[in-house]
Parts: structure tokens; sequence; C-alpha cells
């Protein structure tokens, strides 16, 4: 068990306890939005995005920011999210990610 009174996580697991996808919402910011491979388009990852957005809502944020892979783009367009910079920008100076937000 993880106590962390800063961020917030959630897990989807199956019957066999095997995680299928995990949210991470730490302050205005999503830290981690992902599922399995093999639950892709099956709405595991927007249950994972609605919960932390419920969660921040409830924690009085109005404004959410991420930062998505290029393969991530159009889930969190198609929820709402707004590219806020026209480039790629590296975290950590390797990953690539593209920042988003969204107003709740």
């Amino acid at each position: 068990m993880i106590h962390d009174h800063n961020n917030y996580f959630i897990v989807a697991v199956n019957a066999a306890d095997q995680p299928l996808a995990l949210g991470i919402l730490g302050g205005h910011e999503i830290r981690a939005c992902y599922v399995t491979p093999d639950v892709v388009g099956k709405g595991f990852g927007k249950a994972i995005l609605l919960a932390l957005e419920a969660e921040a809502r409830r924690r009085g944020i109005a404004k959410l920011e991420l930062g998505s892979t290029r393969h991530a783009l159009e889930f969190y367009r198609r929820n709402g999210y707004k590219q806020t910079s026209a480039e790629e920008l590296l975290l950590r100076g390797v990953i690539p990610y593209i920042p988003m937000e969204k107003m709740l």
C-alpha cells in the first residue's frame, strides 16, 4: 500500500489482481495515466482519467496539466485537453512529451 498525502493514485485490476490501468494526480498535474496494451480502447484509460479529474475537482483544482506522448495525444484531445506548445519537450532531457491542459 502506498501512503502519500500529496498524490492521488488509482489502479484498475482484473479478477486475478493484475494491474490493467493506473493514474496518478500530483497537485494540478496528471503525472500518469497508463493502460496495459491488452485493454487499450476498452474504456479503462477514460475511466482512470475521469477519476483523476473528479479528484482534482474535489481538491478545488480548476486546471489540470499533463505531458502526453505522441501516441496518446488524440486520446487527450478527445477528452477535452488542449496542446499548450507546438513543440515537443523533453522530460529530464530524454523522454519526449507534448504539454497539454484542461480547464475543469
